[in-house]
C-alpha cells in the first residue's frame, strides 16, 4: 500500500467533538484503523509520560486540560503526502503539512491547545503506534483500509511495557520503533536474558537519554546526577541497563553519533556497532574505563580483531596496554575522535593508560592464562580420575605453548596429579617437552610448556613419510631408546610411553605427558589401573614392535 500511515489522537476533554473531527478526517484520508482506549487510573500518569517522553504528574496542566478518560486514535492513511515547513512546540520541523494542518484545523475547534494530538511523520508515527498498540506503522499499511461507518475497536490497554516487558524481545521490538540505540557490547546471548554475574548489566547508547528511560519504563537506581545506572521490568525481574546516550562523553560525543549512524540490526532483532565500532569502542571501554582490563574481554578483543583482519593479533597483545593505546590512537587519528571525561561520575577512567604510564596489565600472566581457558580446548580427556584440557597458547613473545589445565576427580590420585612440573624441571633439555610455567588457578592444576610442532606417531600417513627407509627407521628406534636411557640417568619412570604422549618434531622424538611420573625412589605411589605398561623399557619395546614390525630395542 502506497501512501504514509499517521495517527489524530482525541483525549477525553475534547470527546465532544470526535464526531466531527472523524467526520472531517475521512474526507481527507484513509481509515487504517479506529480505536477508543482507555488507561488504567494508577498508570494515567506514567502513560501520558512516557507518551510525550517528559514526567506529567496527575495534577499537570497538560493531564488536567486533556483529561483521563478514554480517548480515541484513528490510524489513517495519507495518500499523497506533502512535506513542508511549519512552526510546531518544539520549533520550527518539516511535517506532513496535511496531517499537521488537519491536527491545526482540530485544535482550533478545541477551543486550542493540546487536546488533540497528530504525528509529524513517519518515524513519530512508529514511536507513537508502538507504544500505545506494540505495533509498527507497516503492519497497519499490509491490511486493507476499513470503512468509517465501522465502530472503534475498544481497547482497555495502558502503553507497551506498563505492567513490565514480555522479554526482552517484547523491549527491542518497541525500542527499533521509538529510540536510535545499539547495544554497546556482551550482546552474544541476546535477546535471551544475559548473565547479569559476568558484566552486571545490558549497556544501551541511546539518542535521547529521557526519552529512552520513558520508553523503556525504566526506573533510575541512584538519585544522583548524571548516573545511568537503571532498573527496566523485563520477565518479572528488575534487569540493570545502563543507558549511555549521545553527548554524555562517555565516548567522544562525534563516535557516540557515528556509532549510530553506523548501527546494524542483529538477526537477533535488536541494533548493535558496525564491526570496527564494536571492536574499538569494547577496547576503549576496557582499558579506559576499567582499572584492569577482563580475562572474557581478552578472549572477545582478540576474536574481533581476527575477524577485522589484523591476523597477527593473539590474546598476548591484549595484554599490552601501550599496543593497544597506539591500536586506538590510529583508530582516533583518522576519524577526528578523542579521549573524554564522562558525565556519570561513576565511570572509571584509567589515567595511567591515557598517560601511557602503563606498559602491561597486572597479573599479566595469570590473567592471560584465564583468558586462554575461557576458549575451547585443543584437545580434553575426562575420566574417573580427572579432567584434563589443553589449550595452544600464544606467549607475549610470541612464541607457542602449550597450557594443560587438569581437575582431580579421584581425591586419591590429586597429589600425583598436581607434580607434572617437578619431572620435567629435572629434565631440562633434550627429547623432553620443556616445562616454562606451573601452578594452581583455584582448585587445579596447570602446566605450561613449550608447544611441540609435530605430530603423533598414531598419524599414520606422516609415520608413512617420516620412515621412508631403513636408515631412517634405525634412526627413529636409537632416538626413541635415547628417551628411555635419559629417563633411567635422571632417576625417572614415565610409565606410560606409548604412541600417544611421543611428538616428531623437526625429524626429533619429543616425549610429553609425565601425568604418572614417578622418582625410581618412591614407592606406594598411585598407579592407574588403565596404564598400559608401566615399565619404561618394556613399553617402548612393545611400541616399536607395534610401530616397526619385528624391530624392538636393542
Amino acid at each position: 500500500m502506497t501512501g504514509e500511515a499517521h495517527i489524530v489522537l482525541v483525549w477525553a476533554n475534547a470527546a465532544e467533538y470526535r464526531v466531527k473531527i472523524h467526520q472531517d478526517i475521512a474526507q481527507r484520508f484513509k481509515r487504517l484503523g479506529l480505536f477508543q482506549v482507555t488507561w488504567s487510573a494508577a498508570n494515567f500518569s506514567r502513560n501520558i509520560s512516557r507518551f510525550y517522553g517528559k514526567s506529567l504528574p496527575l495534577d499537570s496542566d497538560k493531564i488536567q486540560h486533556c483529561g483521563t478518560g478514554a480517548f480515541s486514535v484513528a490510524v489513517i492513511l495519507d495518500e499523497s503526502p506533502a512535506y513542508g515547513f511549519r512552526w510546531t512546540s518544539k520549533g520550527g520541523r518539516w511535517v506532513n503539512t496535511n496531517v499537521f494542518d488537519a491536527k491545526e484545523l482540530y485544535r482550533e475547534w478545541t477551543g486550542g491547545g493540546h487536546r488533540i494530538h497528530a504525528t509529524d511523520n513517519v518515524i513519530e508515527t512508529d514511536h507513537d503506534l508502538a507504544l500505545l498498540f506494540g505495533r509498527s506503522a507497516g503492519s497497519f499499511l499490509d491490511r486493507p483500509t476499513e470503512s468509517w461507518e465501522e465502530p472503534p475497536e475498544i481497547l482497555a490497554r495502558d502503553l507497551s511495557g506498563a505492567a513490565g516487558w514480555r522479554d526482552l524481545t517484547e523491549l527491542f521490538e518497541v525500542l527499533n520503533l521509538t529510540q536510535r540505540y545499539v547495544v554497546l557490547r556482551n550482546f552474544d546471548t541476546l535477546p535471551n536474558l544475559p548473565d547479569i554475574d559476568a558484566h552486571g548489566d545490558i549497556d544501551l547508547l541511546v539518542e535521547d537519554f529521557a526519552n529512552a528511560a520513558f520508553i523503556c519504563n525504566a526506573e533510575p537506581v541512584f538519585d544522583t546526577c548524571h548516573r545511568v545506572f537503571m532498573h527496566v521490568p523485563v520477565d518479572g525481574h528488575d534487569m540493570p541497563f545502563d543507558l549511555r546516550y549521545q553527548g554524555d562523553q562517555y565516548y567522544d560525543t562525534v563516535w557516540e553519533r557515528d556509532i549510530l549512524d553506523r548501527r546494524l540490526l542483529d538477526e537477533g532483532g535488536f541494533y548493535i556497532p558496525a564491526p570496527d565500532d564494536h571492536f574499538y569502542s569494547l577496547l576503549y571501554h576496557a582499558i579506559i574505563h576499567k582499572p584492569q582490563i577482563a580475562p572474557d574481554y581478552i578472549v572477545k578483543l582478540n576474536e574481533l580483531a581476527l575477524q577485522l583482519g589484523h591476523n597477527k593479533v593473539s590474546p598476548a597483545y591484549f595484554t599490552e596496554y601501550r599496543w593497544m593505546k597506539g591500536t586506538l590512537n590510529q583508530f582516533f587519528k583518522g576519524r577526528g575522535y578523542n579521549y573524554t571525561k564522562p558525565l556519570d561520575p561513576s565511570v572509571y577512567i584509567n589515567h595511567s593508560v591515557i598517560g601511557e604510564t602503563a606498559e602491561v596489565i597486572k597479573n599479566r600472566f595469570q590473567v592471560l592464562l584465564e583468558a586462554v581457558m575461557l576458549t575451547p580446548p585443543y584437545h580434553a580427556k575426562r575420566n574417573d580420575i580427572f579432567f584434563t584440557r589443553v589449550w595452544q597458547m600464544s606467549m607475549p613473545d610470541g612464541s607457542m605453548a602449550a597450557l594443560k589445565l587438569v581437575d582431580p576427580i579421584s581425591e586419591e590420585a590429586r597429589p600425583q596429579l598436581f607434580r607434572e612440573h617437578k619431572f620435567l624441571s629435572r629434565l631440562k633439555d633434550g627429547p623432553f617437552v620443556q616445562h616454562l610455567a606451573h601452578g594452581n588457578l583455584n582448585d587445579s592444576y596447570f602446566l605450561l610448556t613449550r608447544w611441540i610442532d609435530g605430530f603423533e606417531l598414531t598419524d599414520e600417513s606422516a609415520m608413512a613419510i617420516y620412515l621412508t627407509d631403513d636408515t631412517l627407521r634405525t634412526v627413529f628406534r636409537e632416538a626413541c631408546q635415547n628417551i628411555v636411557d635419559r629417563l633411567a640417568i635422571a632417576g625417572i619412570k614415565h610409565r606410560d610411553i606409548r604412541e600417544k604422549n611421543i611428538l616428531v618434531e623437526n625429524g626429533q622424538p619429543v616425549l610429553i605427558d609425565f601425568g604418572w611420573s614417578i622418582f625410581q625412589s618412591e614407592e606406594n605411589v598411585f598407579t592407574p589401573k588403565n596404564l598400559e605398561e608401566p615399565d619404561d623399557q618394556t613399553a617402548l619395546n612393545k611400541m616399536l614392535y607395534r610401530l616397526l614390525g619385528t624391530e624392538v630395542a636393542s
